[in-house]
């Protein structure tokens, strides 16, 4: 049974309309007037008819516009120079050859070979309730026949269910005259397709609406770029000018909520020296205290962000000040608090590798005592058997770990080794021999984040409390991380205070 057309839905729902409002009855005749009129009925009738099957198939159009029209202006043009031609006929030669004519007979081929043409490749989405796609929808759908065409293994009649064809390539078009960077990044998947992976707040492409985040691209400039490295792909956007010509398959993905956040940053930053930025030339610079309007956190590692203000004196109305006039100034790309957090605990951990064992080969710069002790495999299994680690792992297919050795002679050269351990190690280390000073880094206080609704946080907050509940018996000190840099100064001024003053140990430790 097919459902009710637009018009029979409206004009039946006024007679509900009256028992469950209590509009006054000028209103409602009103709207019974406004329904019942000629030309919105055809216009809702012409909305249903095109939501309908009753126009499909349609007809493959011809792409030969351009060639058709060449071949007529031959004709005319031949057919004055035999006979003597009329006024009507110049007016009629001089329009086709307007450059706009010969521009709209292009568009027509462009569009009749690339969206309506036999290898057009079309799918009709998964629909759930009232025609809104599932939010899990994804690129990796199943192609089907031109115009949807498929087999139906119930054997139910379900064409009234099904939504009219969405045509799923699509042809984006811009022209780039300027050295403004695109603001759009790319990646490869495993299967050679090529999806528009970032794209940079008020950059050019943002301004264009044209393209989003999961597009997948199938050609530049008619150029398939499935057989090229990435590399490639963005350097030749890079050097593009001119006409710029996307062939895309559209992702029907949903726009994330806009995020509205400011920031005050506690570390400098610039992009030219981090080489663990996608692009250097996508990245802000800025320094302690200047003010960040985070834009986007769709990117676990690196947010977009817009630098608003360098100096410290500001407030509400100096920011909404200053997005009055400079709201429109493309994001860049700064590192999220998780990465920066890394970066510094990584840097930290590079600084004092001396003494990690490691069965992996060395790398070109690396010297065995330097940067790891290099053992073979064998060596590590025998030493872990003897009890003479620590603690010890595995990583990317190699051993590493700590000897108890090396501690030792840490302590006989009169240094004071620093080490990150699991918490099951302190059993080990907490004796007379060693003497450690245990510094425990506890999980942020989520009452002190503002505006933050995040899962993984929480987690760590309990992992934070279950390690503090089990082992705070062995904490000599408990720093509580709301603030990573506060949290190093900190924690520098607690070697500082354990190297120069007396500190209480157990009894045990000197009787």
């Amino acid at each position: 049974m097919k459902n009710q057309t637009a018009v029979s839905q409206i004009l039946d729902s006024l007679e509900d309309t009256q028992w469950l409002t209590v509009g006054d009855r000028v209103e409602l005749d009103f709207l019974q007037k406004l329904f019942e009129d000629k030309q919105l009925r055809s216009l809702l009738e012409l909305y249903d008819r095109i939501n309908s099957d009753e126009i499909r198939p349609y007809n493959t159009p011809d792409s030969n516009a351009v060639q058709i029209v060449s071949d007529i202006v031959a004709l005319i043009e031949q057919s004055s120079q035999q006979s003597r031609s009329s006024d009507d006929v110049h007016r009629l030669l001089d329009f086709l050859h307007e450059p706009h004519i010969q521009a709209l007979l292009q568009t027509h081929d462009v569009v009749a070979q690339e969206i309506y043409g036999d290898d057009a490749i079309r799918i009709t989405p998964s629909y759930v309730g009232n025609n809104t796609l599932p939010p899990d929808s994804g690129l990796d759908n199943d192609y089907i026949g031109h115009n949807g065409g498929g087999s139906n293994e119930s054997g139910e009649d379900r064409s009234s269910d099904l939504p009219c064809d969405v045509t799923r390539v699509r042809l984006v078009q811009f022209q780039r005259n300027t050295d403004e960077p695109l603001g759009i990044t790319l990646r490869m998947t495993d299967n050679k397709r090529c999806i528009v992976s970032r794209i940079l707040n008020g950059g050019m492409i943002h301004r264009q609406g044209t393209l989003h985040v999961g597009d997948e691209i199938k050609e530049i400039n008619g150029q398939t770029v499935s057989n090229h490295p990435i590399q490639y792909l963005q350097q030749m956007l890079k050097d593009a000018r001119g006409s710029i010509t996307f062939k895309i398959v559209p992702s029907y993905r949903s726009q994330p909520p806009p995020c509205d956040i400011y920031v005050k940053a506690l570390f400098s930053y610039d992009p030219k020296e981090d080489d663990l930025i996608p692009s250097a030339q996508a990245g802000i610079k800025f320094s302690i205290g200047d003010i960040l309007q985070i834009i986007s956190k769709d990117d676990h590692n690196w947010w977009q962000a817009k630098k608003i203000m360098s100096y410290h004196n500001y407030n509400e109305q100096t920011i909404n000040y200053y997005n009055s006039d400079y709201g429109n100034s493309p994001a860049g790309l700064i590192p999220s608090p998780e990465l920066q957090e890394w970066r510094i605990a990584t840097n930290a951990i590079e600084k004092a590798r001396d003494g990690t064992d490691t069965t992996r080969l060395p790398k070109k710069e690396e010297e065995n005592g330097k940067n790891y002790f290099f053992v073979t495999h064998e060596e590590m299994m025998r030493d872990i058997a003897n009890n003479e680690y620590l603690e010890y792992g595995t990583h990317d297919d190699a051993m590493y770990g700590t000897k108890l050795e090396t501690i030792r002679n840490i302590n006989r050269q009169g240094l004071m080794g620093i080490l990150d351990v699991e918490p099951q190690a302190l059993k080990v280390l907490r004796t007379a021999e060693f003497a450690p000073y245990i510094v425990f880094i506890a999980a942020p206080d989520l009452s002190q984040i503002k505006g933050v609704n995040d899962d993984s946080l929480e987690r760590l907050i309990k992992e934070s409390e279950l390690l503090h509940q089990a082992y705070g018996h062995y904490f000599d000190l408990v720093i509580v991380n709301n603030d990573i840099e506060e949290t190093i100064r900190t924690l520098q001024h607690a070697i500082e205070s354990v190297s120069l003053q007396p500190q209480w140990v157990p009894v045990s430790w000197v009787y």
